[in-house]
């Protein structure tokens, strides 16, 4: 009941962001200056470091890499920004292939993670696990 019902809200959560979001980032855009979008940005950061827990340089690293990518693209000044000279990134990040990405890379990562602590757990073969 209560994994189906975590499961039920994050996916709500997640359609309602992706519904909202241009919308929201539209309004941002109209109304707000650089010095209002800076402190914005920071404000994010601060929460993203607060939100993380007990491993916030992950959650840095992981905040500072959505920064990367959502920098990737044509600006305001009509400048391709890290589009490497094809035409198919100076539009940006298709949305999909961000999608896709992050969920692709949390399970890459969570399967690193596993590995990890199973070798880590496990004595090695030929060595004592005892003090005599």
């Amino acid at each position: 009941m209560s994994t189906s019902h975590h499961l039920f809200c994050d996916t709500f959560s997640d359609l309602v962001l992706f519904t909202c979001a241009p919308f929201l980032a539209s309004a941002v855009e109209g109304y707000l200056g650089f010095s209002e979008k800076a402190a914005l940005i920071i404000l994010s950061l601060s929460f993203v470091a607060a939100v993380v827990g007990s491993s916030p340089m992950k959650g840095l690293f992981a905040a500072f890499l959505g920064l990367f990518i959502a920098s990737i693209g044509t600006g305001e000044d009509s400048y391709p920004r890290m589009s490497m000279g094809t035409d198919t990134l100076q539009s940006g990040v298709l949305m999909i292939t961000a999608v896709l990405g992050v969920l692709i890379l949390g399970e890459v990562l969570v399967a690193f993670e596993d590995m990890y602590r199973t070798r880590r757990d496990r004595p090695a073969s030929g060595l004592k696990t005892s003090w005599k």
